[in-house]
């Protein structure tokens, strides 16, 4: 197991906090997201560090939070392992059908102005097209682009808390809860950061050695350099005896 026992605590804390809230109560619908959505940003940041010590990514001053919840989830948990994990469950495939649907039919908007909160019916319909792609790597792309794009809309106020965002928000946590479940599997089994860990153990180790040996070495020299010193004198002065 490759997840901390702090972190594993963490997790699977707040994990049994999301599953108290019902999905048939609005206010339990929006804390039940907000909750699942702690996991999920825990872990996404951990899968994110681990990517940036294997030089997979590049970090800058500030965290890349929209490309890691993203971007950094398909890298390091693979499009074909997403896809086929939401789409090897029925509920998962139906949550996903279900939110394509919604923006088709514009019964919501996703993709929302951040300061006017007005609607972008260009980046929806693109966003629709993403969720229904073939392709793994687009529809794993369009999935979790939809859950930011909640996940946004949510934290800065622009989801309303009406009864009708229920509709969107079930399968929206049925998929959410799903992807934290996939990334907290592959961040437990990643025998890559395992190898990586233990390379980093073993050259730490290695350079260890070597300043030892160093150490020693200078110090036998110093040594030696004091005995010669002492011996020269002795043989000059039994010479000239």
């Amino acid at each position: 197991m490759l997840l901390s026992p702090q972190l594993r605590n963490f997790c699977d804390s707040w994990r049994r906090k999301a599953a108290a809230y019902a999905l048939g109560d609005l206010g339990d619908a929006f804390d039940r997201f907000f909750t699942s959505y702690v996991v999920f940003n825990r872990l996404y940041v951990e899968a994110t560090h681990r990517l940036a010590r294997r030089d997979a990514v590049r970090l800058g001053y500030a965290f890349p939070d929209s490309r890691a919840a993203r971007d950094y989830v398909t890298q390091y948990c693979s499009a074909a392992v997403l896809t086929r994990s939401w789409e090897g469950n029925a509920a998962t495939a139906e949550a996903i059908h279900q939110i394509a649907a919604y923006l088709r039919e514009h019964r919501f908007a996703l993709k929302l102005d951040p300061v006017t909160g007005q609607r972008r019916p260009d980046e929806d319909r693109a966003l629709v097209a993403g969720l229904e792609s073939r392709g793994k790597g687009q529809r794993a792309k369009g999935v979790l682009e939809a859950l930011y794009a909640i996940r946004c809309n949510m934290f800065h106020g622009q989801k309303g808390f009406e009864v009708a965002q229920l509709a969107l928000l079930r399968p929206a946590i049925v998929l959410l809860e799903s992807t934290v479940e996939i990334l907290y599997g592959a961040l437990e089994q990643d025998v890559n950061f395992l190898i990586h860990r233990g390379t980093k153990t073993r050259s730490g180790e290695l350079r260890g050695w070597c300043l030892r040996g160093l150490y020693f070495g200078a110090v036998l020299w110093i040594v030696v350099v004091t005995l010669v010193a002492q011996w020269v004198p002795s043989i000059e002065l039994r010479l000239a005896a």
